[in-house]
């Protein structure tokens, strides 16, 4: 009897890890809201009762990946970012972090986009932030009072993450990670005299020719920041706006296209080219603007803004169009950082450092670690005080 489970044991257990690779196959190309039952099973080779029989619902499966596939992986990407910062940013660690974030594996991407769905999957919820804590805690992290050095821990931490979500976006150009880490391992700086907070960002967008348009851009807002993205349907927006679907299709043609002209319309209202010009001309502005948006009452941009990034990983059209935003506050304000410091090449990578830190920082702070405004400040001394000066030559 003996011998003749071992081998139906082992063969239960391959089975196992056959799904799970398809499962994280799946999630990486289609991502969470877009997988089904039927391509998990296909894609490992099974029936959909394969599955059933595994797992309840889908939720369950995606914890599983969390715990026995992405889990050690995001675990390895969080002690490679420790140990640059306490080691000072050595050519070791810094190549070793520098590594995992040019390629991170599949079960790397997955792992870091199900941390930053953990908040509307109740599933996950159950699970990861315990996790992430009890991993923090390995590293010697105390999330729940840290102090100044703990502090820069969980902002390297916050890095990595972003980027590895940044990189994640469909057609997101290549980029070279290791000038970055560096200012992540380097040795503390005065603390900075930091100019005024900008102000938060106003409420969306309003178009004054047409009531319903506000109506939508508010119920947009709402329904992708509680459910995501690809579950923002046309019913459960109109719903929201309290209008009938014919009054959105005599706007909109489809559901994509109200779904990425008022994403649009909602990011250019949060951040307003003016806004992002303002806050990227100084490595100052930026670091006061990343903590403005940590704070509490940055809770819903923090949402949108996450929900729209990982839809980007899997829609070209979003993708697009948030490239598209961004491009000329951007390259407006590589021009001011270079005409200020001389080297447009840093001056660009400061706003990329600053975009991968404010993606990192919002999966940490919905997941509950202690990252609240006051706390940023050692990290964005460390990190703004080393671009500052390479910019200053």
């Amino acid at each position: 009897m003996v011998a003749h489970r071992k081998p139906r044991r082992r063969e239960a257990i391959e089975n196992d890890l056959r799904i799970l690779r398809a499962a994280v196959w799946c999630l990486d190309r289609h991502g969470v809201d877009g997988i089904t039952t039927v391509g998990v099973a296909t894609a490992a080779g099974f029936t959909t009762g394969a599955l059933y029989s595994r797992y309840e619902q889908q939720h369950d499966l995606l914890v599983d990946v969390w715990q026995r596939q992405s889990h050690e992986a995001v675990d390895a990407l969080i002690g490679a970012a420790i140990a640059v910062r306490r080691s000072g940013g050595t050519a070791v660690t810094v190549d070793a972090l520098a590594a995992l974030l040019a390629d991170p594996p599949a079960v790397l991407r997955v792992g870091v986009q199900l941390m930053a769905l953990t908040r509307r999957i109740d599933e996950l919820a159950d699970v990861v932030p315990a996790d992430l804590a009890a991993s923090l805690l390995e590293f010697g992290v105390h999330v729940e009072s840290p102090d100044v050095p703990q502090v820069d821990d969980l902002g390297v931490v916050a890095f990595a993450l972003g980027a590895v979500l940044s990189g994640s976006v469909v057609g997101a150009p290549a980029v070279d990670w290791t000038p970055m880490i560096r200012w992540c391992g380097a040795p503390p700086t005065p603390p900075s005299t930091w100019p005024p907070a900008p102000p938060f960002p106003s409420a969306p967008l309003r178009d004054p020719d047409d009531p319903a348009i506000d109506a939508l851009l508010r119920a947009t807002q709402q329904v992708i920041a509680r459910s995501g993205v690809e579950r923002a349907t046309l019913l459960r927006i109109s719903r929201a706006a309290r209008l009938t679907p014919t009054v959105v299709y005599n706007r909109y043609e489809n559901r994509e296209e109200l779904i990425v002209d008022l994403v649009r319309r909602i990011q250019q209202a949060s951040s307003t080219t003016e806004m992002r010009t303002m806050v990227h001309a100084s490595p100052e502005m930026l670091a006061m603007s990343l903590g403005t948006l940590m704070s509490p009452q940055g809770q819903p941009r923090r949402r949108l803004a996450l929900e729209v990034l990982l839809a980007s990983a899997h829609h070209e059209r979003l993708a697009a169009s948030g490239a598209e935003i961004d491009a000329e506050s951007r390259s407006i304000a590589a021009a001011l950082l270079a005409d200020r410091y001389g080297d447009a090449r840093t001056a660009t990578d400061v706003l990329t450092f600053g975009a991968a830190v404010s993606h990192g920082a919002a999966v940490l702070v919905e997941l509950g670690a202690a990252l609240a405004t006051p706390s940023w400040r050692p990290f964005f001394d460390r990190t703004v005080g080393a671009a500052a000066g390479v910019l200053a030559g």
